[in-house]
């Protein structure tokens, strides 16, 4: 009773393995570089709704501005040169 245990074991244990290491999916983003301007949503290529990450690949300081449709201000952040 226990060799059969032990088999069911390392049989589940070798499954649960193969089961999670096979589905691994790599996303990876492409990378938009913006210059000095303004530019609207539809402009810039970027979807409303979802979460992105923001770097200064300058050597000064830059200021990223977020502006509703109402010209109220939603957002401001000040990036350090890289």
């Amino acid at each position: 009773m226990v060799s059969i245990m032990k088999k069911f074991i390392v049989t589940f244990s070798i499954f649960l393995f193969l089961l999670l290491s096979i589905n691994t999916i790599n996303a990876f983003a492409a990378s938009k570089t913006l210059t000095q301007g303004l530019y609207t949503l539809k402009d810039s290529g970027l979807s409303a709704g979802v979460d992105y990450n923001v770097e200064n690949n300058s050597s000064g300081r830059a200021i990223l501005l977020i502006v509703d449709s109402t010209q109220l201000i939603q957002e401001l952040i000040r990036f350090e040169p890289n």
